[in-house]
C-alpha cells in the first residue's frame, strides 16, 4: 500500500491527493494492544479501514449478477474509527475536529480505484476476451470496447 501513495498513479487527482494521506499518515497514531502502545499510522493502517469501507458497499450474500443490477450501498469511513481499530491524532486533539473526515473518503476511492486499475489488465489477459467485469475490493471495474478501434480498456464505473 505505501506503493500507491508513494508510487501510485501520476494524474492529477492522484498527485493533489497523495500529499493529503501523506500528511494524514504524519499525524495520526493508533494503539496496538497486542503490543500494549501506540504506535504511528501506516498506509495499510490508512487503506485497510478504506478498502473495508469500499467492500460494505456491496449487498451481501448475493452473486456478481445481483451486485451489478443494484446500486452500491452509501458508505464513508470518517478516518479516525473503523471495525479495527481507532485512529487519534497524534497532538490529542479531538478527532471530531480533525480535517481528516468523510470528506476525505470519495477522494481516497478514486485513488483506490486508480490504483487497482492496474491489477485489471493482468487479471483480464489471464482470464481472457469473455471477461465483462472485475471487482476488486468493492470497486468494480468494467470492460469498454472501441468498436472502431477495436481497442479494449476497462474503466471504473464510479468515476
Amino acid at each position: 500500500m505505501s506503493d500507491l501513495i508513494w508510487n501510485g498513479c501520476e494524474c492529477a487527482h492522484c498527485t493533489k491527493y497523495f500529499s493529503i494521506f501523506d500528511a494524514y499518515l504524519m499525524s495520526h497514531q493508533y494503539y496496538d494492544g497486542l503490543v500494549g502502545y501506540t504506535r504511528d499510522v501506516t498506509t495499510p493502517m490508512l487503506f485497510g479501514p478504506s478498502g473495508y469501507a469500499l467492500s460494505q458497499r456491496l449487498l451481501k450474500n448475493h452473486d456478481l449478477d445481483a451486485l451489478l443490477k443494484y446500486p452500491l450501498f452509501d458508505r464513508y469511513w470518517d478516518f479516525h474509527t473503523s471495525s479495527f481499530v481507532d485512529i487519534s491524532e497524534l497532538n490529542g486533539d479531538d478527532s471530531k475536529l480533525c480535517k481528516y473526515n468523510e470528506s476525505c473518503f470519495k477522494p481516497i476511492c478514486t485513488c483506490l480505484s486508480h490504483f487497482l486499475i492496474e491489477y485489471v489488465h493482468p487479471i483480464a489477459d489471464f482470464v481472457g476476451s469473455e471477461l465483462k467485469t472485475v471487482c476488486l475490493s468493492g470497486v468494480l471495474f468494467c470492460k469498454v470496447v472501441d468498436y472502431q478501434s477495436g481497442k479494449i480498456s476497462w474503466k471504473c464505473i464510479y468515476e
